[in-house]
């Protein structure tokens, strides 16, 4: 709605202005869990790590609020200077943005958790229900904000800056390889680290990054779609498959991943290849996006005008490729049907095993 040249030269907010609230609103709902990531990541990741999910949602909320709470002089009783820094122990902690970042969050997790469970051990009774709380967030707090985070945002932002040397100097190859990665980086979450380099591709003019995004999801659904047609009918496998190849089809590829295709082996790596595949063509024809959205067939709303079609047919046959690779594989193995390496009704000797 917001976007020029999606429907028309204009954008639909242009053309009716009526149109501008409803699209703040849709742009608040979609952009507000990104923004708040950290305090949903700190709160289940501390409760996996074995402390309080409470302490690791009110981390996760000190270490997105703190830039902002620095800089705009909401807490005047804080005496803060802002600038975009402030002075801990001395130092001058740069007011790093953690919105939308993973693995900084989950090493402050873990660190809190084990913080937690030490003080849990040391104090008992009325001290550990005063003390354990404040002090946990306090020493998670000096290691985070000094030490933690930075590094850890640091390391991000220069593993983002080495896929952009990477794809701007080899070009078509750059953009195999980045198609090859990227599957692998959504395995580990590292992919939510490129999100600021998107940020900053898109402000120069177009990303590279989405569009390899979306190749990358429809090579997964593809695969799992293949998967769902090999499997034995009314098996658990081929529900699973069927179901979890829908949401990667519009941009949401972790259950077709995790659920289907890592367990199976062979067709993960088919839709690695594919999107491999995708990634070439789609530097080839220099297919960017200019906003963010759901990577995958509706993403096409967040191409650049005129790439559009070009950036359909790729993702497309990342998907069309990646179910003939899983496929030729069930043939090569002599088998019409796939059994789920965890079924219950699978005996273990056949676990993982093709039936033909």
């Amino acid at each position: 709605m917001s976007a020029p040249g999606v429907f028309l030269d204009e954008s639909l907010v242009a053309l009716a202005p009526w149109l501008a609230g409803p699209a703040a609103l849709v742009g608040i709902i979609g952009i507000g869990v990104f923004a708040l990531l950290p305090v949903l990541i700190g709160f289940s990741a501390v409760e996996r790590f074995g402390g309080s999910p409470y302490l690791g949602g009110a981390m996760g909320a000190a270490l997105v609020a703190a830039p902002f709470i620095v800089d705009s002089g909401a807490f005047p009783a804080l005496q803060l200077q802002g600038g975009g820094s402030w002075t801990l122990a001395g130092i001058d902690v740069l007011g790093v943005d953690y919105r939308g970042t993973v693995v900084p969050v989950i090493v402050v997790s873990a660190v809190l958790a084990a913080i937690e469970r030490g003080l849990r051990r040391s104090l008992r009774g009325a001290a550990a229900f005063l003390f354990v709380p404040m002090l946990t967030l306090l020493l998670t707090g000096v290691l985070a904000f000094l030490v933690i985070g930075p590094a850890a945002r640091l390391l991000g932002d220069a593993f983002a800056g080495l896929v952009t040397t990477v794809y701007d100097a080899t070009g078509v190859f750059g953009g195999a390889l980045i198609g090859a990665i990227y599957p692998l980086l959504v395995v580990t979450g590292l992919h939510q680290s490129l999100v600021s380099l998107e940020l900053g591709l898109i402000g120069g003019g177009g990303s590279f990054i989405f569009p390899v995004a979306g190749a990358s999801n429809l090579a997964q659904a593809g695969a799992c779609f293949a998967v769902a047609l090999l499997a034995r009918r009314r098996s658990r496998l081929r529900a699973v498959a069927a179901g979890a190849g829908v949401p990667a089809s519009f941009g949401i590829a972790e259950p077709a991943i995790f659920g289907v295709n890592l367990r199976l082996q062979f067709p993960f790596v088919a839709a690695v290849v594919a999107s491999a595949a995708a990634g070439a063509l789609l530097s080839v024809w220099d297919v960017e996006a200019v906003t963010l959205g759901a990577a995958g067939v509706i993403g096409v709303a967040s191409i650049a005008p005129g790439y559009g079609v070009r950036y359909l047919v790729c993702i497309l046959s990342s998907g069309v490729l990646a179910f003939a690779l899983t496929c030729v594989w069930a043939v090569m193995r002599r088998c019409g049907t796939l059994d789920d390496p965890v079924d219950p009704g699978v005996p273990p000797a056949a676990a993982g095993t093709l039936d033909g």
